[in-house]
């Protein structure tokens, strides 16, 4: 079930389709937006076994966003902990 609200919002989404990628990865996370237009999508993938506090790129401190799996509001502040493989897809 998971998997297919990933590829629907893919499906939906110009943004991650087409859009301009910037990356934030570091050694234990793959952080990357992708822009085009008006829409923006910010994706957090933690990559380790073990619980992962990753200190956001400045441009994303205390913003929120919405979570774009199950619409919920997400605040972001200086950093956020990840549990292992766990994943964000945000959107604005």
């Amino acid at each position: 079930a998971e998997y297919k609200k990933v590829i629907a919002f893919r499906n939906a989404s110009a943004a991650v389709r087409r859009g301009v990628l910037t990356t934030y990865n570091n050694q234990n996370i793959c952080a990357f937006t992708k822009e085009l237009g008006g829409e923006k999508v910010f994706v957090i993938v933690n990559v380790r076994n073990s619980i992962i506090n990753y200190t956001l790129p400045a441009a994303f401190t205390n913003s929120t966003w919405v979570n774009a799996l199950d619409g919920g509001t997400v605040n972001l502040n200086t950093s956020i902990s990840l549990q292992p493989y766990s994943y964000l897809i945000l959107k604005q």
